[in-house]
């Protein structure tokens, strides 16, 4: 009697094990031969975009031909909209804003509101800052109330943004910082977004070994400025990324949201002999964002020289 359970146990066994080869051989079928065709064309797709060659600014040179703003080449981490995932967001954000306080590196971040709680406005109110009248210009661009505190403005910004509500308060505010950048800079899939600037190779290093942790993030190499004098520093002056307030003038001359302008002194007076034009190039990626083409880069720019007589 035992003899015969036993049987009917192995018996039962191997038709389940049967079944389930069967089953697996048919799917397995249905997914190479029936379907394969199509699956293959899917996993192969191409994304064909052009990018951007920045081209660097003139250099600025004394009387006697000695510089005094010149360029070097530094790395910038920007995000790609095409291969972006916006889903993982907080995750992304929150892991390069830690990586780059390991590494001592700075990101953008012009959001007024301090770092760490308890929150508080890095402007005076009523002085009518350049920060006051952008935050009332946000504030009443989403219909807040101009006397918002800033506590309530990082939930208010959690909850437009998507933000995590289980994240601790200064993560909050730190991922917030950069989604408030992203849309002022009108992130797309035809703008990139600029994070940090002028990041040193070991955070470089850092992103590239951990890629797959950072879909959407992309280093580029382009030109920075040098200034190689410590004086006159108020008559040379500075760039900066554009406002969004500067935009629209800009845009009708041909600059881009990421584009880089004098803000003051020389770099802004001599704007229009010092810039460049950008170059561009197609680049070819799979949906993952695996880079599968690149073309010749196509040189449209020119480096000019101004000197200060």
């Amino acid at each position: 009697m035992e003899q015969n359970n036993y049987i009917k146990r192995i018996i039962v066994l191997f038709v389940i094990l049967i079944v389930s080869i069967l089953i697996s051989g048919g799917r397995l079928y249905n997914l190479q031969i029936v379907n394969g065709e199509e699956y293959l064309k899917k996993s192969e797709r191409r994304i064909s975009r052009t990018v951007n060659i920045k081209a660097p600014r003139g250099e600025i040179l004394d009387r006697y031909g000695r510089p005094l703003v010149t360029n070097r080449m530094s790395f910038t981490i920007r995000f790609d909209a095409l291969t972006w995932e916006k889903s993982q967001k907080d995750k992304i954000i929150s892991e390069l804003i830690a990586l780059c306080g390991q590494s001592g590196n700075e990101y953008i971040d012009t959001l007024p509101v301090s770092k760490t709680a308890p929150f508080f406005y890095t402007y005076t109110p009523g002085e009518n800052s350049q920060d006051e009248i952008r935050t009332v210009e946000y504030l009443r661009g989403n219909n807040w109330p101009d006397n918002t505190r800033p506590d309530e403005l990082i939930n208010l910004m959690c909850g437009k943004y998507s933000i995590a509500d289980n994240l601790p308060d200064n993560q909050k505010r730190a991922v917030a910082g950069v989604c408030f950048e992203m849309e002022a800079r009108e992130f797309s899939r035809y703008t990139p977004y600029t994070f940090a600037q002028d990041v040193d190779i070991n955070l470089v290093t850092r992103i590239k070994e951990q890629s797959r942790n950072f879909p959407g993030v992309f280093i580029e190499v382009e030109p920075i400025r040098e200034y190689e004098t410590e004086y006159a520093a108020h008559l040379l002056g500075r760039v900066g990324l554009i406002y969004k307030e500067e935009y629209a003038d800009l845009k009708k001359k041909g600059y881009r949201m990421d584009d880089l302008v004098g803000k003051d002194g020389m770099e802004k007076a001599l704007e229009e002999y010092l810039r460049g034009v950008d170059g561009f190039q197609s680049i070819e990626t799979t949906t993952s964002g695996k880079l599968t083409n690149i073309s010749n880069p196509r040189t449209r720019y020119s480096e000019k020289t101004a000197c200060l007589r």
